[in-house]
């Protein structure tokens, strides 16, 4: 159902004025004085336009709201616009109500706005915003409150505007000193029959020599050779690493996680190592999947990870539903908050 405008009369200020008026018609009476009749016939004048220049303005204003910016790093500033358009011919004064929600923390302030409105060219208004959390923020304006020139009738009317940004986590590429062993780490795990997910990749097959694993035999080919064949694999670099980061409903811990991922793939996109982000989404019951091979893919897929409520990507059965949702992955990285912070933890799917 629309919502209706509301009429407020202030009235200390409507007693005041008619006040004066008062005096002003009195002191006619009293002295019939040409120049008090024209005293008085212009606060009548000047409250009648008053009035009527709220009323026109509230009947055709609209208000246009956008950020600077589409996307935002954590901690850096962007600028909020609010434009008011519609017929005016006198100078007056609006108050803009808002609500400052973030969807991935799911919080919400309003907050409130003065904007006056000349009768000479549009108004614009921008409010610098510093962004200090994590998650998808959308601003919305629920009201307009119009005043007169003389500040006796506000008239709110409904505001139909919205405007919405990312804020990201800060993606630092450098090549951290874990690298060399968490790459070798990977590459003694089980290579993984699903196409894109291997951790290390069969480069040829050569005879068996002395030291070997066996899980690097190859079973079929032996028989068939009658002596033992062996899969030699090359280094992880230019694998797709398959990397779950599991979220907690803690506000708190989900953005040091995130930072702490973003972190990470960077790292890994420094080495040329691509990354296979898997987060769940109760919303759909199942895996979000993000293949990102650069900086820029990366960045969206934090855009689109942060448009989700916090409570839709916390499921503490999310192991069993990635083993059932995934038979076929070996194994992968894990990110989660345990005893107080962050760890990474390698894991098998099963």
């Amino acid at each position: 159902m629309e919502e209706k405008r509301r009429i407020r009369l202030r009235w200390r200020r409507l007693v005041c004025y008619l006040l004066i008026l008062l005096a002003a018609a009195s002191c006619y009476i009293v002295l019939r004085s040409y120049l008090l009749l024209m005293v008085v016939l212009l606060l009548v004048g000047v409250l009648a336009v008053s009035v009527y220049g709220a009323c026109r303005l509230a009947e055709s204003i609209q208000v246009v709201l956008r950020f600077s910016e589409r996307q935002v790093i954590q901690g850096e500033t962007l600028e909020l616009k609010a434009e008011l358009t519609g017929r005016r011919w006198i100078s007056l004064e609006c108050l803009l109500s808002l609500t400052a929600e973030n969807i991935f923390l799911e919080s919400s302030s309003p907050f409130e706005i003065s904007l006056p409105v000349r009768a000479d060219r549009m108004e614009t208004c921008s409010i610098p915003l510093r962004v200090k959390r994590l998650g998808y923020f959308r601003v919305k304006a629920e009201r307009i409150r119009v005043r007169d020139l003389l500040g006796i009738l506000e008239i709110a009317v409904p505001a139909l505007a919205d405007c919405e940004t990312s804020v990201i986590p800060r993606i630092t590429v450098a090549k951290a000193q874990m690298t060399p062993g968490l790459l070798a780490g990977m590459s003694e795990n089980e290579e993984s029959h699903r196409k894109g997910s291997d951790f290390s990749e069969v480069n040829d097959i050569r005879a068996y020599i002395p030291g070997d694993k066996l899980r690097d035999i190859h079973w079929k080919l032996s028989a068939k050779q009658a002596e033992l064949m062996v899969k030699e694999r090359v280094s992880m670099t230019g694998a797709q690493m398959m990397i779950l980061l599991k979220l907690s409903g803690n506000k708190q811990e989900a953005e040091e996680l995130i930072q702490k991922f973003a972190d990470m793939a960077g790292m890994f996109l420094f080495c040329k190592t691509p990354i296979c982000l898997l987060i769940w989404n109760a919303g759909s019951y199942t895996f979000e999947e993000y293949g990102c091979d650069n900086m820029e893919e990366l960045k969206r897929a934090f855009a689109a990870i942060l448009r989700v409520p916090l409570s839709a990507r916390a499921e503490e059965q999310q192991l069993q539903y990635l083993k059932n949702c995934y038979p076929f992955l070996g194994t992968y990285l894990c990110m989660e908050y345990m005893d107080g912070q962050v760890q990474v933890v390698m894991r098998d799917n099963v």
